[in-house]
């Protein structure tokens, strides 16, 4: 008897670690670096320009970063990263967006870039993040606001789409999941072989005593969106297999706003911009003619 209870104790030993260890791969920033989508002439677009480094002070007493580059107008896009990326990354979007004749305002989430923290939520905490940025232009006199996130970013943007000033237009998002708990159990399947549960429930539990956030309530953009009342462009890659395919219409039937959709057909992860690179910004400019 004594021995079977050692194993049971030890196989629920095992499931901890592996969980823990799991949390800690998917929650720190520091652990993995996708190439950036750059092309050298964005590169040097960037460079070249006249941009502005600019700190706020989060909720948490984070130092937050980004850069912007001013156009003509008092319109401005706020571009949101992803998970494995920065503010500098997003050269090729704001090049685009700049070119429609909007100013830009590139953010470093945090952990990331130039801002602080040692870890991410996922979009839980760095939604309250994206709106002080909001807050930010706001005292510095922007007039329309759009807001555009890539993956992590497209989720950081949906979550704070029920709360944003009414002067936020319109929301695009690229690639985005329906929540971190739909997102962690795919990829945990996906990569580690592993099911839901048990996976799951330990990694709840330890991510709310650890971090104090909850996997399931802190972070529902399927949740938020359906509050939402800014119209809505979704975006995804028909081949992506790391935010699966599935869920953009899962976030399209949950918006209760405006909302339009544009499929990649071929495009994996992020690459949507780069499959149909043409589709792709006549879709965004058409959307935003639309409703700015």
């Amino acid at each position: 008897m004594n021995k079977i209870l050692f194993i049971i104790g030890l196989f629920i030993a095992l499931l901890n670690l592996i969980t823990i260890v799991l949390c800690e791969v998917f929650l720190k920033t520091n652990i993995k670096k996708f190439p950036s989508s750059n092309s050298i002439n964005e590169r040097k677009w960037l460079k070249n320009t006249e941009y502005k480094d600019h700190y706020i002070v989060a909720y948490d007493k984070k130092i937050l970063h980004a850069i912007s580059v001013k156009n003509i107008t008092s319109n401005w896009v706020i571009i949101v990263h992803g998970y494995d990326s920065e503010a500098l990354n997003m050269a090729c979007y704001a090049k685009n967006f700049y070119n429609m004749g909007y100013s830009v305002l590139l953010i470093d989430q945090r952990g990331f870039g130039l801002s602080e923290g040692n870890e991410t939520t996922m979009g839980t905490k760095e939604k309250l993040d994206l709106l002080k940025w909001v807050d930010h232009l706001n005292n510095n006199g922007a007039e329309k606001i759009i807001l555009f996130g890539v993956s992590m970013g497209a989720s950081t943007v949906m979550l704070s789409s029920n709360k944003v000033s009414a002067n936020v237009r319109i929301i695009i998002e690229d690639c985005g999941y329906t929540s971190v708990y739909d997102e962690f159990s795919y990829n945990l399947k996906r990569i580690f072989r592993l099911p839901e549960k048990p996976f799951m429930n330990i990694a709840e539990l330890y991510i709310r005593l650890k971090y104090g956030w909850n996997l399931k309530k802190d972070n529902s953009c399927k949740a938020s969106i359906s509050m939402c009342k800014v119209p809505i462009l979704f975006i995804h890659g028909s081949s992506d297999n790391f935010v699966p395919f599935y869920m953009q219409d899962e976030l399209y039937e949950s918006a209760n706003c405006e909302k339009e959709k544009l499929v990649a057909y071929g495009a994996g992860h992020a690459e949507s911009h780069i499959v149909d690179e043409k589709l792709y910004w006549k879709t965004i400019e058409s959307f935003i003619n639309k409703y700015i």
